[in-house]
């Protein structure tokens, strides 16, 4: 009987992030499932942290490879659960219970994602994804809130949509989901509990890399769902027009009244002095 879920970290030269991450995954209660880590010939102790722990991991390898979305995808070539969880080194499931939890769930649904506490000078914000109802493009538009930290994702999707592009540096997971979610129909539900804590120093969250994050991502909406996208982009500036219209209108309705106001109390200074009382003088 093929395990409910294989979690997977990818690592290159992060021994210290490698061993909290493992920790996290290895300590967890409910210890029915496959962990896999694919490293990409780190040189800084990592491998010496794997072996550390290698009687508690399924498969792990060390070896050159091409970018985080080869060693992703090595990942789920061995990969034989149900669901793929990815927790790349240095961030580390919220609690010991947090697998058995999603498996209390009952899950059935192609893709489930959880909550996710963004870590960063050890700042801590939790961030909530989307219930089913709610869920739509507008959260792939605004900011691609859709964390793989804390999404569960049905192996076999990976046969049905093809494996993770390598050729995109920040955002094939992005368009894997895209494709599954948005032009696909794979099933999508959320599931309230935080799944993962993000260190928020990985290369989609680094500041420089912005632009090549949103330059993926223009290409994977006009690749895929060119028509909603476009859609999408009109209502969005016209709400925005209507709400700089509207604003504007409340900035003057405002500054109207507020002058209004000021000549008011001038006036009746003005009265108040022309017409104030004269001392009786016999």
């Amino acid at each position: 009987m093929y395990p409910k879920i294989s979690v997977i970290t990818i690592n290159l030269n992060n021994a210290s992030g490698l061993q909290k991450t493992i920790e996290s995954v290895i300590n967890q209660d409910f210890s029915d499932f496959e962990y896999i880590v694919i490293d990409g010939a780190s040189t800084d102790g990592s491998v010496e942290v794997i072996k550390q722990y290698e009687d508690k991991i399924t498969y792990w390898v060390s070896e050159p490879d091409s970018g985080i979305y080869n060693a992703m995808n090595k990942g789920i070539a061995r990969a034989t659960g149900e669901y793929c969880l990815f927790l790349n080194s240095g961030d580390w499931l919220e609690s010991n219970q947090t697998v058995a939890s999603f498996i209390d769930y009952k899950p059935s649904d192609d893709i489930i994602i959880g909550n996710i506490n963004n870590i960063i000078d050890n700042k801590i914000t939790l961030n909530r994804t989307a219930s089913k109802e709610e869920f739509g493009f507008e959260h792939f538009w605004v900011g691609g809130f859709l964390p793989h930290q804390a999404t569960f994702t049905k192996r076999q999707l990976f046969f049905e949509y093809g494996l993770y592009n390598e050729d995109l540096q920040i955002a094939s997971d992005f368009e894997f989901l895209v494709k599954a979610l948005l032009k696909g129909d794979a099933t999508y539900n959320h599931i309230d509990i935080v799944v993962a804590n993000y260190d928020m120093t990985g290369i989609s969250s680094i500041e420089e890399n912005a632009g090549i994050h949103f330059r993926e991502r223009e290409k994977i909406f006009n690749t895929y769902v060119p028509y909603v996208y476009k859609s999408f982009i009109k209502m969005y500036i016209k709400a925005k027009d209507s709400d700089r219209y509207y604003a504007g209108y409340e900035e003057y309705r405002l500054l109207k009244a507020g002058k209004f106001k000021i000549l008011m109390a001038v006036i009746l200074y003005i009265k108040n002095r022309k017409w104030k009382p004269q001392k009786f003088q016999s």
